[in-house]
């Protein structure tokens, strides 16, 4: 029953990964068309704002996850509770102040930027904002193990996003993928808070949250560190290369690493919160080797096909699709290769965290 579950659970979140990333990929082509490589440049460096924003938590919400799903497996839901509240409270008040700070430089960029750049890092700066908000709904439907909603929240955005991109970047350019991402994001997160139906309480106990934060601080620490190994080759490139330069590594990377990852991900960010569950049910390692042992076997043999089939597709994709972007094979084949060796050690880092 459990492993039915599972299966299901896994393969519909991995299907949904697949096709959003899909729909992602299209409307990349869309935006790489409309926009100039230089505009292009502008999107994918911005992008890197959302990466490293991603942990502005300070590690509650990893902090959070683990504690709820082992709270869940041991049945102390009184406890549940106050995690839920404390963590979320001190989630909102930490992306509304990194927000403020992004914001702010906006007005201190160097005048000789581009009103692009400027407007980009204020709607960049809001758009974080609502990205934890989905963080946090997310997380408390997947500690449920609720991911049919979190399969169509994902689809709602991504088919709303590519619907708004086709009118408003035809129109606005830059700003009107901006306005896209704004709208879709915001129905993304009423959809998400109206299947939550959470009852939460603004609290601040300092204990939990401290808590909270020494549990999480290193594992967003180690996201953190992750992505700056993986977004590097970015900065560089901002910074000592050209926007257009950085607009063809930008195809590169969505048509690699990006592409290929959905599927460890996805495996993964269904197996975590069965992993912390039993581990909060019978606080024993060996519990919980037979998810970690099948759930590696199957990524590790996925993978290998996958990677093979787009190592040599990408020669006629990227040709036929965007000729412009031709530059971007060489660096698209090398990230797809290392993508392998990133996915098989996805469940092991959750066996580790748990």
């Amino acid at each position: 029953m459990l492993k039915n579950k599972i299966v299901r659970d896994t393969s519909s979140t991995t299907l949904a990964s697949y096709l959003t990333k899909f729909i992602g990929l299209f409307r990349g082509f869309i935006v790489a068309k409309l926009l100039d490589p230089s505009s292009y440049g502008y999107f994918s460096g911005l992008s890197l704002i959302f990466l490293y924003n991603s942990q502005a938590h300070l590690g509650i919400l990893h902090g959070m996850n683990r504690e709820l799903s082992q709270s869940r497996g041991a049945g102390q839901f009184e406890t549940y509770d106050g995690i839920k509240n404390n963590g979320i409270t001190a989630i909102v008040f930490l992306s509304l102040l990194f927000a403020g700070v992004i914001f702010a430089y906006s007005f201190w960029v160097d005048d000789a930027s581009s009103n692009e750049l400027k407007w980009g890092f204020r709607f960049y700066a809001i758009l974080s904002v609502m990205f934890h908000v989905q963080y946090i709904l997310h997380s408390l439907l997947r500690v449920e193990h609720r991911f049919k909603e979190i399969v169509k929240s994902n689809l709602l955005f991504s088919l709303s996003n590519l619907v708004l991109v086709l009118g408003l970047a035809y129109y606005f350019r830059f700003y009107g993928v901006l306005i896209a991402f704004f709208i879709s994001l915001f129905l993304q997160d009423y959809y998400l808070y109206y299947v939550n139906k959470v009852n939460v309480k603004f609290q601040l106990d300092i204990p939990i949250v401290k808590k909270l934060l020494l549990i999480g601080a290193p594992i967003s620490f180690a996201y953190l560190i992750d992505v700056i190994l993986n977004s590097i080759d970015r900065l560089m490139i901002a910074i000592f290369l050209t926007s257009k330069e950085l607009g063809f590594y930008g195809i590169g990377l969505t048509l690699s690493s990006e592409f290929l990852l959905q599927l460890p991900n996805s495996i993964s960010y269904v197996i975590y919160p069965r992993l912390l569950e039993k581990f909060g049910k019978h606080k024993n390692y060996h519990a919980l080797l037979d998810l970690f042992q099948t759930s590696t076997a199957v990524i590790a043999c996925a993978m290998s096909i996958v990677v093979g089939v787009l190592f040599v597709a990408v020669d006629y994709l990227i040709p036929y699709l965007l000729p412009r972007y031709v530059a971007a094979i060489p660096v698209a084949k090398i990230l797809i290769v290392s993508s392998y060796f990133i996915s098989i050690n996805q469940i092991a880092v959750r066996v580790m965290i748990t």
